[in-house]
């Protein structure tokens, strides 16, 4: 426990500090440990430590924790439900954690405050599993926009066809709230197979 904390410190530097020289060492000894306190420490760091440089080497690090490592981000998630999460950086570290967070982060669908980041994350994994799920939250019209927004993007980097006539629809709202949205429907239908 000494260990965690001390190096769960580190993970905090100054930021006059470069993260490669302090923060880095930390968030490695930290995948080291891999215990399941390492794992919270790093969740819990990937939400807060607010510096661009950090999220890979925590990614990573979280990912070198395997299961416990996303258990604790998606514990850490719920412990934060309402208050805004940096979307980028969540992505990331699931990206990096892989297939062990699929299930996980389709239950995490469920909850509206949720949706929209557990959605994205799972584009990018592009995990096939996820696309059923992921389609349910895009016909289902009581759920927040912005979830079935990211879910119909999730579903077209997934490469599923089924996403085509939702993506286009996104492209349709002008809105300039939208632009980022837009950009991402578009991304996404490109990488869509055609089934013929």
């Amino acid at each position: 426990d000494d260990d965690v904390q001390w190096c769960a410190s580190g993970l905090y530097c100054q930021r006059d500090v470069p993260w490669n020289i302090w923060g880095s060492d930390a968030a490695s000894r930290l995948a080291h440990i891999g215990s399941r306190k390492a794992a919270e420490a790093l969740a819990k760091a990937i939400l807060t430590v607010g510096r661009e440089d950090a999220y890979s080497s925590i990614s990573l690090a979280l990912a070198s924790c395997g299961e416990r490592g996303s258990e604790a981000l998606i514990a850490e998630m719920k412990r934060r439900r309402g208050t805004p999460l940096p979307h980028k950086c969540v992505g990331m570290a699931f990206e990096t954690l892989g297939g062990i967070a699929v299930d996980p982060l389709i239950e995490l669908l469920r909850d509206d405050a949720l949706a929209e980041i557990a959605a994205e994350s799972l584009g990018l994994i592009r995990d096939k599993r996820a696309a059923a799920p992921l389609l349910a939250v895009v016909d289902d019209c009581s759920r927040p926009a912005e979830a079935r927004d990211a879910a119909a993007i999730a579903v077209g980097r997934i490469g599923d066809s089924r996403a085509t006539p939702f993506l286009g629809g996104i492209l349709t709202d002008t809105s300039p709230e939208k632009y980022t949205t837009r950009l991402a429907a578009v991304e996404a239908l490109g990488g869509l197979k055609d089934p013929s």
